[in-house]
């Protein structure tokens, strides 16, 4: 009889956890850009122009790495991480924007450094990453730190902050406070106080008590994979597991209680407020808590719509096997995937990778005067080749880094970006149209110089993105009267009448541009 209870126990589990009710709602992945129009000029045209980022946007960017503070300090992560930010200060040279770093070192607290200016300070951050902090792994309090970071800069955009996570993903200890900066995070543990083991609220509390080895009641944490479904399935039973009435009448949080690390550890005795959790299955040790909490953290940072990466380095401590299920937490916090330094750098540095395409179809009221396409590229105008209807632009090096092919029967054009486009030397493709369909009624009227423009983007790794469509410009123009009721010729008077019969005929109006 148990044993069917517990069967139907795990299928009420299994059909109540839904993956959407842990997950952060993901924001839509956008570019900056802009089209606009000046007023009609007295030839009746207008210069449209498309940019790549967007021409009005602030071109400065923040950038936070959160490195683990002892095991990371003399790797190759480190080396990587300079790297990175030497390409981008490259990418950056001569475009008037200001990139901030920022570094977070995290063992059992956190530790944040100043904003450096990335120009001139680049001995700072290294000095930065290279600092040394041991006792204690929290994630939690790591992504804590690097959110209030990202939060400071009010001038610029959320979607030019970019957050860095490495790390062995080894967590067990939290900062449910809020409290990044504590030397005494959260842990909880199954051991007793008496006889008191070292092992209590550490990485090992499990070798008492592990309530992941019941899948008959609980969804286990995966060791196998970084798939998001079954990780949002695990996260989520967690968050149940704690919030249950156990046999004692209390929550899992009743059982947190003060990290004290040299005490813990290495004296081996317990903190003021230890207290042990009954071992029972639909509970959550303290590192199912840990992972809970990073997750919960990463979410808010991308709910912000700040970037976020994570990059997955070897636990050399846990031993084979041990750390399998931190490493694919980490993986999962990158939607399942694993990311190195060179995807990271080209999703900063690039604002659409070659092969991007934009479309563009005039507006009703509208043609497009041929032949007035412009082209530049961090302000520099390329050279334009014309063959018929199509224009290539580009240098003595490469002659078609971006092409346009003109569709006359449509009044349409398609616009190929043959290379990355900086996000720090903005893109600028301008032409002009002219009104050639107005109104003949006196009046003031406002008219789209385009019927749309659509970019269809690929990311500098070469995937294809979601359309995404640009503003349409507006310009306006009025029609005046020529002639009034009042202006009708007197009886008698011959002498004017044929010409106001002409100035009658045409009294359709003027054009004039507002």
């Amino acid at each position: 009889m148990k044993r069917v209870l517990s069967c139907l126990l795990a299928l009420v589990l299994i059909l109540s956890i839904t993956p959407s009710a842990f997950a952060a709602e993901e924001p839509a992945w956008d570019i900056s850009r802009s089209k606009v129009a000046t007023a009609l000029n007295e030839n009746n045209e207008s210069t449209v122009t498309l940019s790549l980022p967007s021409a009005e946007e602030n071109l400065n960017s923040d950038v936070v790495f959160i490195l683990d503070g002892s095991s990371s300090a003399n790797t190759a992560v480190v080396k990587d991480s300079l790297a990175l930010l030497e390409e981008l200060k490259t990418a950056t040279k001569n475009s008037g924007a200001a990139v901030n770093v920022c570094v977070v070192k995290f063992k059992r607290r956190a530790f944040k450094s100043d904003w450096y200016d990335l120009s001139n300070n680049f001995d700072a951050i290294k000095n930065a990453m290279k600092t040394k902090y041991s006792g204690g792994t929290n994630i939690h309090a790591g992504l804590l730190a690097g959110k209030e970071a990202l939060d400071q800069h009010d001038g610029v955009s959320a979607d030019r902050k970019y957050l860095i996570l490495i790390s062995d993903g080894s967590t067990y200890l939290y900062s449910k406070d809020g409290n990044w900066a504590s030397d005494t995070p959260f842990t909880r543990s199954y051991r007793p106080k008496e006889p008191y083991s070292s092992f209590a609220g550490g990485y090992w509390d499990n070798g008492w008590y592990e309530p992941n080895n019941h899948p008959d009641v609980n969804v286990p944490r995966p060791k196998t994979t970084s798939d998001v479904d079954a990780w949002q399935k695990y996260l989520n039973d967690v968050k149940a597991r704690n919030e249950r009435v156990n046999s004692e009448g209390k929550t899992g949080d009743a059982y947190d209680y003060h990290c004290e690390y040299d005490l813990n550890f290495n004296q081996g005795k317990p903190s003021a407020d230890f207290k042990s959790q009954p071992c029972e299955p639909r509970t959550a040790n303290n590192r199912d808590m840990a992972f809970y909490y990073a997750n919960e953290a990463w979410n808010t940072i991308k709910d912000s719509g700040y970037h976020a990466y994570s990059i997955a380095t070897a636990d050399g401590s846990a031993g084979a096997g041990n750390a399998d299920d931190s490493h694919c937490f980490m993986n999962y916090l990158n939607d399942g995937a694993s990311l190195d330094f060179d995807a990271i750098k080209k999703e900063i540095i690039y604002a659409v990778g070659a092969g991007s395409q934009v479309e563009d179809k005039m507006g009703s009221a509208f043609d497009l005067v041929p032949g007035t396409f412009q082209l530049t590229v961090g302000g520099k105008a390329l050279t334009c080749i014309q063959n018929g209807n199509t224009y290539s632009f580009g240098d003595d090096a490469k002659s078609d880094r971006f092409v346009i092919i003109y569709n006359e029967g449509n009044d349409s054009f398609t616009w190929t970006i043959n290379e990355n486009v900086s996000n720090f030397a903005p893109v600028q493709l301008s032409y002009k149209v002219k009104l050639t369909n107005s109104s003949t009624t006196a009046g003031t009227y406002e008219v789209a110089t385009n019927e749309y423009a659509r970019l269809t983007p690929k990311g500098s790794t070469g995937v294809v993105r979601e359309t995404l469509e640009f503003d349409i410009p507006k310009v306006t123009y009025t029609i005046s009267e020529t002639a009034k009721p009042t202006d009708l010729p007197k009886t008698g008077d011959n002498s004017s009448l044929a010409l106001w019969f002409v100035l009658l005929l045409v009294s359709g109006g003027a054009i004039t541009a507002t």
